[in-house]
């Protein structure tokens, strides 16, 4: 009985055996070097300054403004969330880069709305992700919004 299950396994072994040599490298990464291409980017939008509004990045001590995504990398986008507060009605918000890439819409009722994208968008080299609200009603109008993913190489 103990011969199959030694068996099975040393067939399993084989299948997902990975040889690591010079002409084939295996990728490898640290953890320290995984966990530094998260990216946490956010912006308060306010009636008042309701267009182009440029997202922080997150950072341990203090946020960064004006994020621009790093030259030779792109910025995969996993999720969104919006935080809509002080009016009725649905908020309109725009994400942009080099170019409109996406557009949400949250209502105005205290709640956060989530978006998860599991395959990602992209914002490739040297964009500088803007928030705009087009759509306030009134000047007690905020939206928070918060993006998450990480950089990879070109």
């Amino acid at each position: 009985m103990l011969a199959a299950p030694r068996a099975v396994h040393a067939i399993a072994a084989t299948l997902v055996q990975v040889t690591n040599t010079a002409a084939n490298p295996v990728l490898t990464q640290s953890t320290p070097s995984q966990a530094s291409q998260l990216v946490e980017l956010r912006v308060l939008v306010t009636n008042s300054s309701a267009l182009f509004n440029p997202m922080a990045l997150v950072a341990p001590i203090e946020d960064i403004p004006t994020y621009t995504v790093p030259a030779n990398q792109a910025l995969v986008v996993t999720s969104a969330d919006l935080s809509p507060l002080g009016c009725t009605g649905t908020a309109e918000v725009g994400l942009t880069g080099l170019n409109q890439l996406k557009k949400w819409y949250a209502p105005y009722n205290g709640a956060t709305t989530h978006f998860e994208y599991p395959s990602g968008f992209v914002l490739t080299a040297g964009s500088v992700p803007e928030v705009s609200v087009p759509n306030f009603a009134n000047s007690s109008c905020t939206v928070y919004v918060e993006m998450h993913g990480y950089l990879t190489f070109n």
